[in-house]
């Protein structure tokens, strides 16, 4: 949001009046996450709503207790901003087959910040109160 505060008030005014949108980016890492096991980590990324993927992940049979959204990072090469994140969080990773670690969420989100930073949008998304997260993809 504090991007969105650099722009000028005629431009915040039409994109608030829908006359101007904010494009959204080309995708998001998403790092997820249970209260039950809050170490247990999952990073992964998305060109959808994050809320729509951790509803198609809960599905999945083998998944017992649901996750949550726990952070997102707008991105503008989303597969290899990905890459990245997971080689950041591999000493962390909990199988090799697996987008899964095991670390505390403050830990994971700053190394996550940190390997995602040369792919980050400038400009973040703008409210959707029509998405089941917020935000409009």
């Amino acid at each position: 949001m504090s991007e969105l505060r650099a722009l000028d008030a005629c431009t915040l005014l039409e994109v608030f009046v829908g006359a101007r949108s904010v494009a959204p980016p080309p995708g998001l890492i998403y790092a997820l996450g249970t209260r039950e096991n809050p170490n247990l980590i999952k990073v992964g990324m998305t060109t959808r709503d994050p809320v729509v993927r951790v509803n198609e992940i809960n599905r999945a049979t083998g998944v017992v207790i649901p996750f949550g959204v726990r952070g997102t990072w707008a991105v503008t090469q989303p597969k290899a901003a990905e890459t990245a994140a997971h080689e950041e969080l591999d000493s962390y990773r909990v199988r090799a087959d697996r987008e899964f670690f095991n670390l505390p969420f403050g830990t994971a989100k700053s190394l996550i910040t940190r390997a995602v930073k040369p792919f980050r949008v400038a400009v973040k998304l703008v409210a959707d109160p029509n998405s089941p997260s917020g935000i409009n993809l």
